[in-house]
Parts: C-alpha cells; sequence; structure tokens
C-alpha cells in the first residue's frame, strides 16, 4: 500500500473508500474548461482522464497548502492499493497553463509536459488513480492557514490585528 493526501469536502470515515468526483470539474469557469479541454486532447490513450480520476496529493506539505485556501476542506491520508494504476503527475504545469490562457500552444506544453511526467521547478507532485481508502483525518492548525494568508496577501490576520492593538 502507498499512501498519499486527500483535500475534500466530506467527511470521510476512516476505512471508507474514496473514489472520483466530477465537482471540482463542474465549478470551472469557461477558461479553465477550454484548458481542461487541452490537457484532455494531449493526454496520452494510456493515461487516466482527468475527469474520471481520484486526484491525491503525493506530499502532505502540498495537501495542507490546497487545503487551507478553505476552511471547510478536510485533509486526509489515504492509501492506494498495489492493484490500483498510479500515474504521477505534477499539478503546477495544469497552474501554468491556466495562467497561460488563451495562448492554446503555450497550454499545450504545459499539458504535454503534465501527462510526460516531467515535473517545473516548483513541483506540487499528485497522483490520479481510481480509488483510495482512508487511513487518518489529519487535523488542519492555525500555521497551515497563516502560511496560505503570507503567500496571498503577505500577511495574516493575526499580524493585523496585532497592528491594530499596537495603534498603526
Amino acid at each position: 500500500m502507498q499512501n498519499y493526501y486527500r483535500v475534500d469536502p466530506f467527511e470521510r470515515p476512516v476505512g471508507s473508500i474514496v473514489t472520483p468526483s466530477v465537482a471540482f470539474f463542474d465549478s470551472l469557469k469557461p477558461p479553465e474548461i477550454e484548458v481542461e479541454e487541452i490537457f484532455e486532447r494531449v493526454r496520452p490513450s494510456s493515461a487516466p482522464a482527468r475527469r474520471g480520476a481520484l486526484f491525491l496529493f503525493v506530499q502532505e506539505r502540498d495537501a495542507r497548502r490546497w487545503a487551507a485556501r478553505d476552511r471547510a476542506q478536510r485533509l486526509y491520508e489515504v492509501s492506494v492499493s498495489p492493484s490500483q494504476s498510479v500515474l504521477h503527475v505534477d499539478w503546477a504545469w495544469l497552474g501554468q497553463a491556466r495562467r497561460d490562457w488563451p495562448d492554446q500552444s503555450t497550454i499545450t506544453s504545459s499539458a504535454t509536459q503534465y501527462w510526460s511526467g516531467v515535473l517545473t521547478r516548483s513541483p506540487v507532485a499528485e497522483c490520479l488513480t481510481g480509488e483510495g481508502t482512508v487511513v487518518r483525518e489529519i487535523e488542519m492548525v492555525a500555521e497551515d492557514y497563516d502560511a496560505v494568508a503570507r503567500d496571498t496577501i503577505g500577511t495574516t490576520a493575526g499580524d493585523i490585528a496585532s497592528q491594530f492593538r499596537l495603534g498603526f
């Protein structure tokens, strides 16, 4: 068994099976849909379709950062049976492709790199598989949310509050 990390809005008891969900894809905006369509056109026939895959993070650190973007998200450690096919890719290529929209040739290049398993300089390693089993829920702590706030707005709510208390 190999263990990975799943960010999920649902409560998942230990031992429960996690399967693919299309909720992420159903919430996409038109530019994001176009990027996904290009990724699908470039996808090798041996690779699972993104829309039908269970996405898991390889590194707990990356999963924590993703989960901290929305306090409604939960973080789970999930095991994947050796009998399950697992494709390792770098989500950062998808992020780059979204930033490059509407440049289809650059998006196509990012999609090719993604499906090839090539890592970027700042990889967000994920894997695509069919299903996994919840091993445990991982508690999110204030530091997880603070790290995302620092990256996004350069400070945290606690830092802002302390400045107000000091009269700045």
